[in-house]
């Protein structure tokens, strides 16, 4: 292989690998910001749920209060 022909094939593959390297960034990054919505979503359900549940109760208790 002369000089010419080993240099094409060295960028080549720096080329190759630094496009496997972007393509895995982005699905990493693709994947993370799935998996942080899910959480934020489930969070999100979580803490509606506890304030409803705080407002049932406080709700009751005032009621409660009035009866007495």
């Amino acid at each position: 292989m002369d000089n010419f022909k080993a240099k094409q094939y060295h960028e080549q593959m720096l080329k190759f690998i630094s496009k496997q390297g972007n393509d895995k960034v982005a699905s990493l990054s693709k994947q993370g910001e799935e998996e942080c919505a899910r959480e934020k979503a489930q969070y999100i359900a979580a803490e509606k749920e506890r304030i409803v549940n705080d407002y049932k109760t406080k709700l009751a208790q005032d009621d409660v209060k009035l009866k007495i």
